[in-house]
């Protein structure tokens, strides 16, 4: 299969224009004239990832996170960004990322977050895109109302992480916003929508000491546990291809020791 036609599956489902200015989503490297037969999903693109996609004789690395931000002037050096880039093209590996279209789509990571707490009467936390049905973050009901040390359990065995961090105290929650990754600034529109708690990643000290003056609970469940989703999203969009799909073996930089 083209690569052409791999990205046309993509971007009918996550359009480039979804994406957000600052980011950097879409095709980094490669021919989109060239054969696929082999795909490595995946959340970060690292070189172990590299790795893996060359073991596995794989022509494209699918990620959620770009490998850089911003521009680079020199591949030089011994840096993490240049390993992986060189490595890339030398093994003529291509490269695409969905990022901030991604997480905001209509069918995309923050959907399927509130797809796996069972969230009711689901609702776009934050809709700042063309597209009415498009936005960042959800907001919805859970089936029954639980304490919310309860509800913590219930996030880290959906996913499938051992600890999360916790601020609020233990009260009933019925609604709930999610947000995938680093959200901290969304937690005002989801206390302005009454959600009694909040599940997302890389909280700050000091703004969860006035979000909770606020009277929202905050879950930072993690980057990774709330992101890592995406190779089982990416596996479905591309289910229906003759392209054999392959997850990244990967694990959450965060260790609790």
């Amino acid at each position: 299969m083209k690569l052409k036609e791999i990205i046309s599956i993509i971007e009918k489902e996550y359009p480039p224009v979804l994406a957000y200015d600052w980011d950097n989503s879409g095709m980094f490297y490669g021919n989109t004239e060239s054969e696929i037969t082999r795909i490595i999903v995946t959340l970060d693109i690292t070189p172990e990832v590299v790795y893996q996609a060359i073991k596995n004789k794989a022509g494209l690395i699918l990620a959620h996170h770009p490998i850089i931000m911003e521009g680079i002037k020199k591949l030089s050096g011994n840096s993490m960004a240049v390993k992986i880039i060189t490595e890339a093209i030398k093994n003529d590996i291509a490269i695409y990322s969905a990022h901030t279209n991604m997480d905001t789509a209509k069918n995309g990571i923050n959907q399927k977050l509130a797809e796996i707490f069972s969230l009711k009467d689901v609702e776009i936390l934050e809709n700042d895109k063309p597209f009415d049905d498009c936005g960042l973050g959800r907001i919805g009901l859970l089936e029954k109302e639980m304490p919310l040390f309860e509800f913590c359990e219930v996030v880290k065995q959906k996913l499938n992480t051992p600890f999360v961090r916790l601020c609020g105290e233990n009260r009933p929650v019925k609604k709930v916003a999610v947000a995938s990754g680093s959200c901290s600034e969304y937690v005002p529109t989801a206390i302005k929508k009454g959600a009694d708690v909040i599940v997302t990643a890389d909280m700050k000290y000091h703004n969860c000491i006035e979000f909770v003056y606020d009277g929202i609970a905050i879950i930072d469940a993690g980057h990774y546990p709330t992101e890592i989703i995406v190779r089982d999203i990416f596996k479905e969009l591309l289910k229906n291809t003759d392209v054999k799909i392959i997850k990244a073996e990967s694990a959450d930089i965060f260790k609790v020791r």
